[in-house]
This record gives C-alpha cells, structure tokens and sequence, in this order.
C-alpha cells in the first residue's frame, strides 16, 4: 500500500466532505484511517469508503493532539503517511503529486494550499508578512492558492510560516524522528517539523494540494489561541540554533561564533573579541568574503564592539541570502549592560529598529534590513 491518510477527529460533520475529495483521488493506492476521540468516543464515523478503517485510542481518557496523531500513525500500513484535518479536503491530484515527490527522494513533502471562509471567500495572509498568492480554479470554481514557503530555517521554526497541509512523511522515517510528540496539546505540528527539517529530506511542492476550511472550531479561533501565540515563540528559541546550523551545512555556509571568551560551538569557526588586535581589526572591513556567512553567533560579543553601525553593516554584507544573526547582549533596561567596565557600547530590543525598521533607519542613514525575529 503507497499512502495511509490520517484524520483524528472530535466531530463528524464535516467527514463527508472530505470523504468526497478522496474518492476523486486520482490515484486510490490508500488507506483511510480515521482516530475518534471526545465525544466521538465509541460512535461510528458517517462514511462508506472501502478505504476507511476506524482506530480508536488505545487510551481514551486522552485528547492531546500529539497522543493522537502518533496513534494514528502508528496505526498505518501504508509507505508514506499523510496528514489530513477532519474539517478540510484534499485537491483531486494530491495523492498523485505526492507520490511524484517521494519518488524523488523526500522524507517529508508539503504543498501550496487555499483557505476557505464558511461563506465561500477566499481568506489570504498577509504580504506585508511575505505571503505570496495567485488564482487557481477547481470544478470551474475560483480559488486562491496561498503559496508556502520554501524550506528554511525561518519557516520551520514558527507556525506562522511553517509548512502547510498537505504534509506527508515516509513511515520509515517518521519512525526514525521518533514521530509526534504525545505530551503536546497544540503545535505537535510546529515541533515535529522542527525535527522533520533537522533530520530529512525535504520536498515544497509548489501546487495548491489541500483546501482548508475557516470556521469558528479551528484551533487558531478558539481558546487555545493565546497558547499557541506564546509556545510558538517558546518552541522557536528551543530550535532555532540547530535549524540555522542544519541551513548552513545544506547550502555549504560558514558558521562563525563571535566569542567573548566563552568556548566556541562545535562547528562554528571563531573571532576572539576580547582579542584587542582582532578587535580593532573589526573596526576596518572584516577580513570575510560577502554572501559567505550563514550565521553569525553573537553572545556577550556586541558590547564589546565599539561602533555598533559599523558592526551591522559588516555583518549584513557577510551574511548570504537569509543568513541570521544571532544576538544575547546584555539590555540597558537592567544593570548588566552598564556595570561590565569592558563594556563599550549599550543595547535595547529598540536599538535593533534602527536595522529592522525603515522609518527608523532613516535616523541614520544605513541601508542594512534585517529582519527582526523574537527576542
């Protein structure tokens, strides 16, 4: 069997719409399994399709979604597992696009997707946020294809920007990741993506493959929000420095540490600021090749520097493309900054405006634009 779809499911009512978008699959080499859970617990599922195949819980006195998840995975039979909400439906050529990508090598693969309001609208995501979209039509309907990001630290890191449905994983190697994680309640999807990047190969398939359904039971609506806006941010700092050095070794990046006497990561080549020469040597171009840097790793080093502008500017030519820097420096909203006396120069998260923010960059007249991420 190539393909086992995966649907937990609290509530039936919309099964049926996704049952319909699997029978016009147009490859049927699948299995079905659907995970009752909630009130959902002992009742039979509204569907016919030969494919579909009821697992309950093992436990069912839990409902944590990455208990769930991973049941139904380890449930599955098929070569490559697919995520499926119970509430959307999958575009007709989705199963045979997939199978085209894992042909090529994926470990995991994903695709562009639509969401779609309860009154038919389109609901697109920001550009000013660098969501790209464009039309596709589907049984003679009008769709906007929301386009997701290509694989990247960036995008594996939040689930603001992480890869959308449709998301599949070969079954060996979700095996091998240790697949989702049973203790979280919300953002499994965050987390094991997170360690999907750090150990696979990843496929972005640049079709609209899944429709997701908008409606007041989404997790994004619901109470659960305010949960998922803060451990977002939380499952970002835990990840984020393997991620940008899993980025630096599959684009053949140099990672540099701007150490202050700590001990260097392993991995990481090493500038010694509290070195005076090679101090003063920063003070004049740094003696590295532009667009060779894929991360810079700054902890305890910019307030030793004296020329703050000098330093972003220097670094931000180094960088490639996406390339990140790394920053923990000491705020002046507390003692630490002022009371080192090797202490040069003074920093605040707003002192990062002046090279994030146009309409404060202006101040002082530097073209650098980095992108802000969490502090």
């Amino acid at each position: 069997m190539k393909f086992s779809i995966f649907t937990p499911t609290h509530r039936f009512n919309h099964l049926p719409r996704l049952e319909a978008s699997l029978r016009r699959q147009t490859l049927q080499d699948f299995e079905w399994v659907i995970v009752p859970n909630g009130p959902m617990l002992g009742q039979k599922p509204p569907v016919s399709l030969s494919q579909a195949r009821v697992v309950p819980p093992r436990d069912t006195t839990r409902n944590e979604i990455g208990y769930l998840k991973k049941h139904a995975c380890l449930s599955c039979r098929g070569e490559i597992l697919v995520e499926v909400d119970h509430d959307d439906e999958l575009t007709p050529d989705a199963l045979e696009e997939l199978a085209a990508a894992f042909a090529d090598g994926a470990d995991f693969a994903y695709s562009n997707f639509c969401n779609v309001q309860e009154d038919g609208s389109a609901y697109t995501f920001g550009e000013a946020y660098g969501w790209r979209s464009r039309p596709f039509e589907l049984d003679g309907k009008q769709y906007t294809e929301q386009l997701s990001f290509p694989p990247s630290p960036a995008a594996f890191s939040k689930i603001w920007y992480a890869p959308n449905h449709v998301r599949a994983w070969r079954r060996d190697f979700y095996a091998r990741i240790g697949g989702h994680n049973e203790s979280m309640r919300v953002l499994d999807d965050q987390e094991i993506l997170a360690r999907t990047y750090l150990n696979g190969t990843i496929k972005h398939i640049d079709k609209p493959l899944y429709i997701y359904h908008m409606h007041p039971g989404n997790t994004c609506y619901g109470e659960e929000n305010k949960t998922i806006q803060e451990q977002t941010l939380e499952l970002h700092d835990r990840y984020i420095y393997p991620l940008v050095e899993r980025w630096c070794e599959l684009e053949g990046l140099r990672k540099i540490d701007l150490c202050g006497g700590h001990s260097k990561p392993a991995g990481y080549e090493s500038i010694d600021i509290q070195n005076a020469d090679i101090v003063a040597n920063l003070d004049e171009t740094w003696p590295i090749e532009s667009g060779s840097v894929g991360v810079f790793r700054a902890h305890d080093a910019l307030e030793h520097l004296r020329n703050p502008i000098h330093v972003m500017k220097e670094a931000y030519r180094c960088l490639a493309p996406n390339g990140w820097f790394l920053i923990f420096v000491p705020s002046t909203d507390g003692r630490g900054a002022f009371q080192d006396p090797t202490h040069v120069s003074f920093w605040n998260s707003n002192s990062f405006w002046y090279y994030t923010k146009a309409e404060t960059a202006k101040y002082i007249n530097t073209p650098v634009r980095f992108s802000a991420q969490p502090d």
